[in-house]
Parts: structure tokens; sequence; C-alpha cells
């Protein structure tokens, strides 16, 4: 018996460290990067923004059903409402992984952040709302400016994406309108 559990446990341990060692292998060592992630292109590793965004829009054209013209049409106000919903939830992110015990600023600790953007808007709010309450010195009076200023950017970033909706959603079959609810991209 005794044995039995020697020889199950030993190749438990076994496959643990193949498994461990495959990782490893495979994981690029800490400043190595693909040839996409270079530093001085403009992309963190081999993330492209801007081809997302392009295949994001030629996949909406898709599920639209749209020809190439009509989604021309309307792309401007789709970004405008694709942006505010993102810097909404860049804002609501931030918040969560800073109670999480991550710091909101570089996401947990992962990644280079030295080329990282600089936050804005609600997510900026969010940091310097954090930096206060982290701050042995903030005074309860500049918590309370800060988390003011903080509720107003969330409003008027609501406001702007209710406006830019209404004015997407006047361009939109009634067909378009539900598959963009149902992605996610309309209220």
């Amino acid at each position: 018996m005794r044995k039995k559990q020697v020889i199950c446990g030993l190749s438990v341990l076994l496959v643990v460290l193949l498994a461990a060692s495959l990782v490893m292998a495979q994981a690029p060592q800490r400043g190595q990067r693909g040839q996409a992630g270079q530093r001085g292109q403009g992309m963190r590793g081999g993330f492209d923004p801007a081809q997302m965004q392009q295949r994001m829009m030629e996949r909406m054209q898709e599920q639209l059903g749209m020809t190439a013209t009509e989604m021309q049409a309307i792309q401007p106000l789709l970004t405008k409402v694709m942006e505010l919903r993102r810097d909404l939830r860049a804002g609501q992110m931030r918040g969560m992984m800073g109670m999480m015990g991550g710091r909101g600023g570089n996401w947990g600790g992962r990644g280079d952040q030295t080329n990282a953007p600089a936050p804005t808007g609600l997510a900026k709010g969010f940091s310097e709302l954090r930096t206060l309450v982290e701050s042995s010195s903030a005074t309860p009076a500049q918590i309370k400016a800060k988390l003011t200023e903080v509720r107003k950017i969330r409003v008027k970033i609501e406001q702007d994406l209710a406006t830019a909706e209404a004015k997407l959603k006047n361009v939109l079959t009634a067909k378009q309108e539900a598959t963009l609810l149902l992605a996610g991209q309309l209220n």
C-alpha cells in the first residue's frame, strides 16, 4: 500500500514538473518580445488597437447585414458609442482592480507600463481618488471633492453615451438595433 502511494505521488510530481517546464519553455522571458511587440513600434505584446477596431467593424458590418457604404456611413456613430462605453467600463474596471488589491494603474502589476497611455476621464478620476484614499495625509474634504468630481465625470459620460446611442438608433433598422443590443453595444 505504501509503495503504491509513493509511486502515485511521484507520478503526479512528474506530471506537474513536465507541465511547468512546457509552460516555461513557451512563455517569453522577461524583457523578450515577439517582433510585433518590439519597443518603439507603438504596440505592446503584438496588440494593435487600430487592427482590432478594423476587425471589429468588419464583424459588425457582417452581423448587421450592411454594405461597405452603409457601414462607412454609420461607423462614426458606432465608434463614438463604443468609445464612450469603453471609457465608462475603463473607469469601473480601474475601480474594481483597486478593490481587489491591484493598483488600478497597471492592472495588478502585469506587463510593462512604461509605454502605457496615461489614464483619462473616468479612469483618471478613479486613479486620483484611489491615491487620495490611500494617502494618510488626505483630508475628508479632499476626498469628498474628488468623489463629487468622479461622479460628475461618470454622469457626463453616461449622458454623452445616451445621446450617441440615440443618434445611432435613428439610422438603424430594428434588427440592426437588436443585434447591437445583443452584442452589448447598445442599451
